[in-house]
């Protein structure tokens, strides 16, 4: 029964070639871009999930206008000292 899917398919692909490649392109995109999007979300819900009491954590992010924002990318402000 496999067999005669991928005979079916061999012929289509030599009949309407521009179709079958049209499709077989936005197939690879679609399947490509979920996969990414599952593994983007798969990592933001497993962030931080090896501490023991991961559901008491929460995330502090601190947006500061400067003058430069380059220098800015990242969060340089602490929310505590150590001494």
């Amino acid at each position: 029964m496999i067999k005669n899917y991928f005979l079916i398919i061999f012929r289509s692909f030599f009949r309407f070639k521009n179709t079958f490649l049209i499709n077989l392109i936005g197939l690879s995109i679609g399947l490509a871009c979920v996969i990414l999007i599952y593994l983007w979300v798969n990592d933001e819900l497993n962030f931080d999930k090896f501490y023991k009491n991961d559901a008491r954590l929460y995330k502090a992010i601190v947006k500061a206008a400067d003058a430069n924002p380059i220098e800015n990318l990242w969060n340089k402000y602490t929310l505590c000292s150590n001494g």
